[in-house]
C-alpha cells in the first residue's frame, strides 16, 4: 500500500479563493512561494496553480496514545499539542516543495506530510517525542518493522480501526461520529475524519481493509455499502517503490535546519538499495501496448485529426456565433443556449454528411438523446492528440494535457519551425519527472499537425479568448486542452479536459480493449519502435529523447523481457514484405537529401565539411561548362548522381547531417573498427569529418546545450565538477566559433567564389 497518499478533507480543507498575505518565515527556514501562511499559524496555506488556496489544519492532525506501551499520554492526543513538530512539519513542507515539481503544489504538500504525521505517530509509539534522539539503530528498526504492509504493520492500525468499531456498535454517539449518511440515510461511509480522530492516525479511504464494509453493514443494515466494499484495498503489502518513497520522505527529516527538531544523521543514504532489502514486491512495468491495438487506436485518431476536425470546428464557430446573436438579441439564461442548440443542429446534417461525423440530434456541451455532443466531438480530438503526440514524441500524460491545474501542458504556440531549410520542427514542452524545467525538443509533421488543429479549435471555442502576449510565460498559459461548457456566460471559464474521464469514447470507438486505456504505454511504444525497428537505433539518442538523466535507465527501459517479447512478436507480424512503405521512406529520403543540397548551394547559413566540398564540384563543373553558372536545377541534380555514386545518404543529428555510409567507416571521424560509430556522434568528432554538413539551425541546436553546461556548471556541486564542465563549455565555444568562422568564410563576396542563386 502507498503511503503518499491525499489526506483526509478534514486535513485538506479547500477554501475558495482564500485571501492570504505571503507569510513571514524565519531567515534560518527556507520558504517557498505556495506556501501564504505565517510562520506562527497553526495551519499551512498552500496556493494551488489555478489560484484556489487550500488549507492544512496542522493543529488538528491526529496522534495517537502510548499508555500501552509504558508511555504516558493516556487518549489520543493531535499535533497541535507538540509545537516544535509542527514547526518541523512546515519547514518540510517547504522542502518537498523545492525537491518536487512532477505534481501540484497541493499534492506534493499533501503525500509529503502524510509520511511525516505517521513517522510522529511511530515515534510517539516508541515513547520518543524529539526526532534528535533517535539513533541509526532506531531507524533500522523502524525499516524492519515497515514489513511487509508498511505502515499497517510499523503501527498496529488495524487493530485500532477494529476496536473502534466494536465500540461503536454499543454507543450511538461514537457510531453518529464514524459513519457519514448521504441520500436520506440510503448511502453510508465512513467519516474519515472522525475514524482518524479515534484511532489517532490519519487513514484513508483507500486503505480500508477489505473487511471494514462487514462492520459498517452490522453498523447500518439498511443502507447502501457497495462502494466502500469496492474501493477497500486488499492487497495492503508494499511494493519496492512504496518502502522507497517512505525512506526518501524521512530522509528529508535530516536536512530540516537548525535549531529546528530533526533527525542528526543520514538514516537511508541510498534509499534504493533499502527498499530492495526491505523485500517489497516488485513494481509492476506498464505492459506494452499490443501492436494491433496500436494500428486501430492510431487509425482512429489520424481520422478525427485529418478528416473530422475541420467539421468539428465549423461546428465550433456555428455555436459561437449562435450565441453571440443570442446575447445581441437580448435573450438571457437557458434561453441562449436554446437557440444555439436549434442553430447548430439546423446545420449539422449537412456538415455531418461532408466530414463522415455520425449522424443524428447533437447536443452542445450535454450529451443529446443520440449521444452526440460537440464536447464529446472536441474531446475525441484532444484524446487523439494525446495517443499522437504521446507516440511522436514519448512524452508523458501531464507533460502533454497539464490536468489538474499543473501550470504546463500544450499550449498555442508550442510548436515552430526549427529549419528555414527543410520542413522541421521543434515543440516546447515541460519534462516532468527529470529536467523540471522547459525544453524545446524535434518534433515531426505529425505533431505539428495536431497542435495546430488544437489550436484552430481552441480560436473557434465559445469562451474566453486567448491571451495575447510577447511573453513566453504568458503564452504558456494558453492551454489547449480545454472544451466549452453550457454556461451561460460568454466568458465562462473552459472546463479542463481530463483523460481518466474523457477519452472513453475514442477508445470504444477504435475497439480497443478498455484495459489498455493508459497513457505510460505510448512512450514504451516509442521506445520499443525506435529500438527494435529502426534501422539505426542509439541508445544515447533514445535517452535524450526520453530526457532519462542515467542511460542505463534506458537500457533497464528497452531491454526488459515484455520489451524484447513484443519486440520479437512484432518481427514475425511484421517482416517488411511489402516494398511500397520501402519505397516511400527511399523517396523521403531523397527529397530531405535533395533539399540540403539546394541549401548547400543558395544558402550562406550553411556550413560543414560536406558543403566546402559541394561548391568546389560545382565551379568545377561550372569551369569545364557543363551547364550555366545560374542553372540550379542541373547543378543540384549533377551533385545528387555524384553523391548517389558515393553513396552518400543524409543522416541528420541536432548538431547536422552525417552523410557518410557504411562504405566511408575508414574515413568518417567516427568510424571503428571498419563500422560507423553513431553513438559517438558530436560537433566536437563531426566537425573534422569530410561527410559532414551544417546549417545556422544546427548550431543553434549546440548553443542551446551550451546553455545548458553553463547552467550546470552555475549549480556545481564542487569545484572539480565546475572545472570538467568548464573544459566542456570551452572546447564546445571554440569549436561552435570555428564553425561559424568557415562559414563566413565560404561565402566571402569575391565573385569568383559565388555560389548558385535561387531563380526569382
Amino acid at each position: 500500500m502507498n503511503p503518499a497518499v491525499a489526506l483526509s478533507e478534514a486535513h485538506a480543507v479547500n477554501a475558495s479563493q482564500v485571501e492570504a498575505p505571503a507569510g513571514h518565515w524565519p531567515e534560518h527556514q527556507i520558504s517557498h512561494p505556495a506556501i501564504l501562511s505565517r510562520w506562527e499559524d497553526p495551519f499551512l496555506l498552500i496556493r494551488a496553480e489555478s489560484g484556489v488556496v487550500r488549507r492544512f489544519d496542522l493543529a488538528e492532525v491526529p496522534l495517537p496514545r502510548n499508555c500501552d506501551v509504558g508511555g504516558p499520554i493516556t487518549k489520543p492526543c493531535k499535533l497541535g499539542d507538540f509545537p516544535h513538530w509542527m514547526d518541523v512539519c512546515k519547514a518540510y513542507a517547504a522542502l518537498a516543495l523545492h525537491d518536487t515539481s512532477a505534481y501540484t503544489a497541493v499534492d506534493i504538500v499533501s503525500n509529503a506530510l502524510g509520511n511525516v504525521y505517521r513517522f510522529f505517530a511511530w515515534c510517539i509509539r516508541r515513547r520518543v517525542l524529539h526526532l534528535n534522539v533517535l539513533t541509526e539503530s532506531d531507524l533500522k528498526a523502524f525499516a524492519q518493522e515497515l514489513q511487509p504492509n508498511g505502515w499497517f504493520s510499523a503501527l498496529p492500525i488495524e487493530p485500532w480501526i477494529r476496536a473502534a468499531l466494536d465500540e461503536a456498535k454499543a454507543d450511538e454517539y461514537l457510531r453518529s461520529r464514524l459513519i457519514s449518511h448521504r441520500r436520506n440515510n440510503s448511502f453510508v461511509s465512513f467519516n474519515t475524519e472522525g475514524l482518524s480522530r479515534e484511532i489517532g492516525c490519519v487513514v484513508t479511504q483507500p486503505e480500508y481493509p477489505s473487511w471494514m464494509g462487514e462492520h459498517l453493514q452490522e453498523l447500518s443494515p439498511d443502507a447502501s455499502i457497495r462502494f466502500q466494499v469496492q474501493r477497500a484495498r486488499k492487497d495492503r503489502a508494499w511494493s519496492a517503490s512504496s518502502f522507497k518513497n517512505c525512506f526518501v520522505a524521512v530522509r528529508r527529516l535530516s536536512r530540516i535546519a537548525a535549531p529546528l527538531d530533526r533527525l542528526t544523521f543520514d538514516p537511508f543514504p541510498n534509499t534504493r538499495a533499502a527498499a530492495i532489502a526491505s523485500g517489497g514486491r516488485p513494481d509492476g512495468r506498464t505492459p506494452n501496448l499490443p501492436i494491433e491495438e496500436a494500428g486501430r487506436l492510431l487509425g482512429t485518431s489520424l481520422s478525427w485529426i485529418y478528416e473530422k476536425s475541420p467539421g468539428v470546428e465549423e461546428l465550433l464557430r456555428i455555436w459561437t456565433d449562435a450565441k453571440a446573436s443570442a446575447e445581441a438579441a437580448g435573450l438571457n439564461g437557458k434561453s441562449i443556449p436554446a437557440a444555439c442548440l436549434r442553430v447548430v443542429n439546423k446545420a449539422y446534417p449537412e456538415i455531418a454528411a461532408r466530414f463522415d461525423l455520425p449522424r443524428g440530434k447533437i447536443g452542445l456541451a450535454s450529451i443529446s438523446a443520440d449521444g452526440l455532443s460537440i464536447a464529446d466531438f472536441l474531446q475525441r480530438i484532444q484524446t487523439s492528440a494525446v495517443v499522437l503526440i504521446g507516440i511522436n514524441q514519448a512524452r508523458r500524460k501531464n507533460e502533454v494535457t497539464g490536468e489538474d491545474d499543473r501550470p504546463w501542458g500544450v499550449y498555442a504556440g508550442c510548436v515552430s519551425r526549427s529549419d528555414p531549410f527543410v520542413e522541421a520542427y521543434e515543440i516546447d514542452m515541460y519534462i516532468e519527472k527529470t529536467w523540471r524545467d522547459w525544453r524545446k525538443m524535434p518534433a515531426n509533421r505529425i505533431t505539428a499537425d495536431v497542435v495546430s488543429v488544437l489550436e484552430r479549435l481552441r480560436v473557434a471555442m465559445p469562451g474566453p479568448a486567448m491571451r495575447v502576449s510577447d511573453d513566453v510565460s504568458e503564452r504558456r498559459r494558453n492551454k489547449l486542452f480545454v472544451f466549452p461548457t453550457q454556461a451561460h456566460d460568454r466568458n465562462a471559464e473552459l472546463a479542463e479536459y481530463r483523460f481518466s474521464k474523457h477519452s472513453d469514447t475514442l477508445f470504444k470507438e477504435a475497439k480497443v480493449d478498455p484495459k489498455w486505456r493508459r497513457t505510460h504505454q505510448f512512450r514504451r511504444l516509442f521506445a520499443l519502435l525506435y529500438m527494435y525497428r529502426h534501422d539505426h537505433p542509439s541508445l544515447q539518442a533514445l535517452s535524450e529523447m526520453l530526457c532519462h538523466l542515467d542511460i542505463e535507465c534506458t537500457r533497464t527501459y528497452v531491454t526488459d523481457a515484455s520489451m524484447v517479447a513484443e519486440a520479437e512478436r512484432i518481427a514475425v507480424l511484421y517482416r517488411c514484405q511489402d516494398e511500397a512503405p520501402l519505397e516511400e521512406l527511399a523517396e523521403a529520403r531523397r527529397e530531405y537529401a535533395e533539399e540540403q543540397i539546394r541549401a548547400m548551394l543558395t544558402s550562406a547559413e550553411a556550413g560543414g565539411t560536406l558543403t566546402r566540398r559541394v561548391r568546389r564540384w560545382v565551379k568545377a563543373l561550372v569551369s569545364k561548362v557543363e551547364f550555366d553558372a545560374d542553372d540550379l536545377e542541373r547543378a543540384l541534380a549533377a551533385v545528387r548522381t555524384k553523391m548517389d555514386k558515393r553513396g552518400y545518404s543524409p543522416e541528420s543529428y541536432p548538431h547536422g547531417i552525417c552523410w557518410a555510409s557504411h562504405r566511408h567507416a575508414s574515413r568518417a571521424s567516427c568510424g571503428r573498427g571498419g563500422d560507423l560509430a553513431r553513438e559517438h556522434a558530436g560537433i566536437d568528432v563531426c566537425s573534422k569529418c569530410p561527410f559532414h554538413s551544417t546549417s545556422v539551425a544546427f548550431l543553434e541546436n549546440v548553443e542551446r546545450d551550451l546553455r545548458q553546461l553553463r547552467e550546470a556548471e552555475d549549480v556545481a556541486a564542487c569545484s572539480a565538477e565546475a572545472a570538467t564542465v568548464r573544459q566542456e563549455i570551452v572546447a564546445l565555444e571554440g569549436l561552435l566559433a570555428m564553425e561559424r568562422r568557415l562559414m563566413e568564410r565560404e561565402w566571402r563576396q569575391d565573385p569568383d567564389r559565388a555560389v548558385l542563386e535561387e531563380p526569382a
